[in-house]
């Protein structure tokens, strides 16, 4: 049992026994009556890295769907939110972000209620990471999530992949042109010094959509194109790590099932 002082009133908190995908299931009661659901999560850039703990309000974080709980209710009006913990990394410590927390009208909650529901999480979550089985509840969300994520990362190279290719063909196309261009103008401009012919002044110049101007634009577009594939298969190298970390086999995770 926990006991906390919120700015609504003293607040009593009862985990449950985890459930199989690592998950526990806060009871509250006093002045603030549901249930609270914490589980560890995927870092949100990088998704094989089991680092961060989610803390909703009354509802399961399985990534698609909410399973109904009840709701934390504050003298009768239910909210919902979620807050989560990310771990300490690049000399940053661990820190509490990525915060909301809604009415039931779906509008922000009133000051003293979201204060009040803080707190609550808070208490949850950091009682939830100082588990001495975190561990292994570590490895069952892992087990429940990875499905998912494998999926959407899948889904996500694919993409990635399609929309690298294409701008490489746009890339080749657009050195084409422009090799196309700069030979025509060379063209020109011979048959202008054996001829003298001022028309052919006209294909020469340097204008919007001239053999000239396409000359030099074309390759500069190529550039761009080219800079475009480099950075869509650096995203598509990373969500392949990503897809690695979870789908390797992963050494002692027999003995914490």
């Amino acid at each position: 049992m926990i006991e906390l002082q919120t700015p609504s009133g003293t607040v009593t908190v009862e985990p449950t026994e985890p459930d199989t995908t690592g998950a526990v299931v806060y009871q509250l009661t006093g002045a603030v009556r549901g249930s609270v659901h914490v589980t560890i999560s995927h870092h949100p850039h990088q998704w094989d890295q089991f680092t961060t703990v989610r803390v909703s309000l009354g509802s399961v974080y399985d990534l698609c769907t909410e399973s109904a709980e009840p709701l934390p209710r504050i003298r009768g009006r239910a909210y919902t939110g979620h807050v989560t913990n990310f771990p300490a990394e690049d000399y940053q410590p661990a820190e509490w972000r990525e915060q909301w927390v809604y009415g039931p009208t779906g509008a922000p909650a009133p000051r003293q209620a979201a204060q009040t529901l803080t707190v609550v999480m808070r208490a949850c979550g950091d009682h939830y990471r100082s588990r001495s089985d975190l561990s292994k509840l570590r490895e069952q969300a892992r087990r429940q999530q990875t499905p998912k994520l494998v999926e959407w990362l899948r889904d996500m190279i694919s993409g990635r992949d399609r929309d690298e290719a294409a701008s490489i063909a746009e890339a080749a196309s657009d050195r084409a042109q422009g090799r196309v261009c700069t030979a025509a103008w060379w063209t020109v401009a011979r048959w202008w010094l054996s001829t003298q012919d001022p028309m052919l002044l006209l294909l020469l110049a340097d204008g919007h959509g001239t053999f000239a101007h396409q000359a030099r634009v074309r390759p500069q577009m190529a550039e761009v194109m080219e800079d475009s594939a480099r950075e869509v298969r650096r995203r598509g190298d990373h969500f392949r790590a990503e897809l690695e970390g979870l789908t390797r086999p992963r050494a002692g995770t027999a003995a914490g099932k």
